[in-house]
């Protein structure tokens, strides 16, 4: 493609004008058609260059969908049929480097000389058609689809595609530097969310470069000829990844079993089971109560706790957090979500599962109460009482002596104790002076 020095003016006006100039790895357009079905696309963008008015291109009711696809089952389509209208849709102007394009397309009927029905071409819109895409069948109505840099012969595939068959095509146009040496591939049902590979196709004859790229045209041909066909979901890049990046969907299966170990009084770890998510948000609040988090938002997260409501703790692929910051002898609610991508792409599976919700409580100060002494005898007696731990581990003594000064100590029979619950706590003594007042206490 030649290269123009009034570029370089054009790029510094339009940034002072405000125009959207975009930079690399950006979508130039995405067109899902997604309109009342019966509408003009000239209703919606688009721009008819020839044969105006002749079987107008109109929107038609949904049927094309490729697995993984971004641009796959939103809106609705196109139905081209021949001898009609070719309407384009203009985007910001590339007079380098390469352009993707991708779509999906099914063919229903085509002729054994083929012909083309989408291209790229300069805006506005000129004679000069590339990266011309075409249809053809043989005698079997097997199908093979060309391509061409502009006016020169079409590079076809083998007859090795179907009629009534969605296929995702995508066509790369390379902007070479000089005169007449631009180069376009196509690839037909690219792997996914994978690095670009060797086109299916490729064609490098000799026309005239456009000045620029920036329009992308439907095109119905003579009867004789043109394909039939329904098409959708056309996205327009500036990298691979533009138009062959693998959706991202939701998790199915929940995170579960959420547990918990090293409580104290101000933390503790939260454990769980991973579901099948690439990662997850933990969210946590002093009450069962959460807001499903909403797909495209990506929350940061802080392991201290703000001391109320729900707050994000951990977003990312592992089993487990440490949450600091609790009140002691307080329960704290938690919740797991599962989710795949990042940023603007996160998808959520918002569902509960076994153990998720799952609530604790923190330690608080262990509390102690004594009970009457049992099994008395002239020289020994069982002391008796009731400890609750709290969360913490302790061990349980029992205080006792002729006084309330006590002076003799002993470790309870079921210390140590841990744990939330109340539990009873003995220890048994002996030797003691018959007829005479002892003093004790849980300690």
């Amino acid at each position: 493609m030649k290269k123009f020095t009034i570029a370089a003016f054009c790029l510094l006006l339009g940034l002072l004008l405000g125009f959207n100039i975009s930079g690399k790895g950006q979508i130039l357009l995405e067109e899902n058609f997604d309109y009342t079905a019966g509408d003009l696309i000239t209703a919606h963008g688009w721009t008819a260059h020839s044969g105006s008015g002749t079987n107008p291109i109109t929107i038609t009711s949904s049927t094309l969908t490729y697995p993984g696809y971004v641009s796959s089952g939103t809106g609705n389509e196109v139905t081209l049929t021949t001898s009609g209208e070719d309407d384009n849709h203009t985007f910001v102007s590339q007079t380098s480097g390469t352009i993707y394009a991708s779509f999906l397309v099914k063919i229903t009927s085509a002729s054994t000389t083929g012909d083309y029905f989408f291209h790229l071409g300069p805006s506005p819109i000129s004679t000069i058609f590339v990266a011309r895409f075409f249809a053809k069948r043989d005698a079997s109505n097997n199908l093979a689809f060309g391509i061409s840099q502009t006016n020169g012969a079409a590079n076809y595939t083998g007859f090795a595609y179907s009629l009534n068959t969605t296929y995702l095509v995508i066509i790369k146009y390379t902007i070479n530097s000089g005169s007449g040496n631009d180069a376009v591939s196509v690839f037909i049902n690219p792997t996914l969310g994978a690095s670009e590979p060797s086109p299916t196709v490729s064609n490098t004859d000799t026309p005239n470069d456009p000045v620029n790229i920036g329009a992308v045209a439907l095109r119905q041909g003579s009867s004789s000829n043109a394909p039939g066909l329904k098409l959708d979901g056309i996205r327009i890049g500036q990298s691979w990844s533009d138009v062959a990046s693998l959706a991202i969907v939701a998790p199915t299966l929940q995170a579960s079993n959420i547990s918990f170990g090293s409580i104290t009084t101000s933390g503790m770890n939260v454990n769980w089971t991973n579901g099948d998510g690439s990662k997850r948000i933990v969210i946590m609040n002093t009450s069962n109560s959460f807001t499903n988090p909403v797909d495209g938002n990506d929350p940061s997260a802080n392991t201290v706790y703000n001391g109320s409501g729900e707050q994000v703790i951990y977003n990312g692929s592992s089993n487990s957090v440490a949450v600091t910051g609790l009140n002691s002898n307080t329960t704290y609610w938690y919740r797991i979500f599962e989710c795949n991508g990042t940023g603007t792409n996160t998808k959520y599976l918002t569902s509960t599962a076994t153990g998720n919700p799952n609530s604790q409580a923190s330690a608080g100060s262990p509390a102690a109460v004594t009970n009457a002494a049992t099994a008395l005898t002239t020289t020994s007696a069982t002391l008796n009482g009731i400890v609750n731990a709290h969360g913490l581990s302790t061990t349980v003594n029992f205080d006792w002596g002729l006084t309330t000064a006590y002076g003799n100590n002993i470790t309870a029979a079921e210390s140590p104790v841990s744990g939330f619950a109340d539990s009873p706590v003995t220890a048994a003594v002996s030797g003691l002076t018959p007829n005479t007042l002892y003093h004790f206490r849980v300690v």
